[in-house]
């Protein structure tokens, strides 16, 4: 089957869209398919093999690294037609939805889109009203979508939500994958200490990691507040990852106080880099609410560390309290969770191994294996 993914985000940019679009590119190559990205022009260079590229200028003024689509030309409407699709999979709303249209009404074909983002939770960069922000996010979905064959959505929360706004059109629930490979997690006692070392991190210290983004939506300014009341002076906070709000929060944190209790490790980490971060953690901690599936969930886990989060709805099949890890409402809650794997390493121990036996049903496979499903859809449409 030929397959063009269609998205605003790709490669080198940094965030849960760019992951779960190449985990699917990948995951749908490997069982032996045919696929292509149409996608911005980036400011950085990024992968281009199999890569249309429509010109784009930077917006930063509406959200960080947002970027605005200039006319798509048509040598690459001509090129794709050529190599013609069966199957446009649509994974942005912004930009590339309309090229998406155009090409799968041109060529009769299936367009399928996942829904990705709860933009409520972004409309805050431009208008301070949640009132507004949670009718602009209904109108705009609307709109979108009546446009779309069938919709994939990562988890119950974004299918509720959308069936809410008054979607109706097919709506599959299909959580991204991961490489599970690449977070299998063997080391040893002493692989640990090395792994610190390497990465300039305390030997002795039990390290709760925060790794992403670093912007506003993922609130990771409440898990420094919280740290001010962790106890235990051996709790040491990573926060490790790249984006906007990397300078207000290390601000934050000096102001507090925390420097020796915080530490950070701002950057592009590559590929290669990101599993020893789960690797030398004793725990993930995540007080994110803007989350539709988060992925950097899921490759704790699959690491074999617990996770501490803040109770959201997209988590309630994937992070189980005192099974896995714990979803936190109350700061006390936190704070409490903290204090008993701290004093309690079997406690820690079995969560972390019942975290491996729950990421292996988000392998790469199953992932392909159930989008394939709705691409054969069309078959029902038609």
């Amino acid at each position: 089957m030929k397959i063009l993914i269609t998205t605003y985000w790709y490669d080198p940019t940094i965030n849960g869209v760019v992951t779960s679009v190449m985990n699917l590119k990948r995951a749908l190559e490997e069982a032996g398919h045919d696929v292509r990205v149409l996608s911005l022009k980036q400011k950085r260079p990024g992968q281009t093999e199999g890569v249309y590229m429509i010109p784009s200028l930077g917006f930063g003024i509406i959200y960080p690294e947002a970027r605005i689509r200039l006319p798509v030309s048509r040598q690459i409407y001509k090129d794709i037609q050529s190599w013609g699709p069966d199957v446009v999979h649509s994974q942005c709303e912004l930009f590339t939805l309309r090229p998406s249209i155009k090409i799968a009404r041109k060529l009769n074909i299936l367009l399928s889109h996942t829904y990705h983002t709860d933009f409520e939770e972004y409309t805050s960069y431009f208008s301070p009203s949640k009132r507004f922000g949670k009718f602009l996010a209904k109108t705009m979905t609307r709109h979108w979508l009546k446009h779309i064959d069938h919709v994939i959505v990562p988890t119950i929360k974004m299918k509720r939500m959308i069936a809410g706004y008054g979607v109706t059109k097919p709506i599959s629930i299909i959580p991204t994958g991961i490489d599970l490979s690449r977070f299998e997690n063997n080391n040893t006692a002493a692989d640990k200490i090395r792994l610190r070392k390497e990465l300039n991190l305390p030997k002795d210290s039990f390290i709760m990691l925060s790794f992403g983004r670093l912007a506003k939506e993922k609130n990771i300014s409440e898990l420094l507040e919280y740290m001010q009341d962790v106890e235990n002076d051996k709790v040491v906070l990573v926060v490790a990852g790249l984006g906007p709000d990397s300078e207000n929060l290390i601000a934050q944190a000096e102001k507090m106080q925390l420097k020796s209790r915080v530490l950070f490790r701002v950057g592009r980490f590559e590929k290669e880099q990101v599993p020893k971060y789960y690797q030398v953690a004793d725990i993930f901690v995540s007080a994110s609410v803007s989350e539709t599936q988060g992925l950097t969930y899921l490759e704790a886990l699959a690491s074999g560390i617990a996770v501490l989060c803040r109770q959201d709805e997209c988590l309630e099949e994937l992070v189980i309290n005192n099974i896995n890890g714990f979803q936190y409402k109350t700061k006390e809650e936190f704070l409490s969770f903290v204090k008993s794997v701290t004093d309690n390493p079997n406690k820690l121990e079995q969560l972390a191994q019942a975290g491996k036996v729950s990421a292996k049903e988000y392998s790469l496979a199953r992932f392909a294996d159930r989008v394939c499903a709705v691409y054969q859809s069309k078959n029902n449409l038609n």
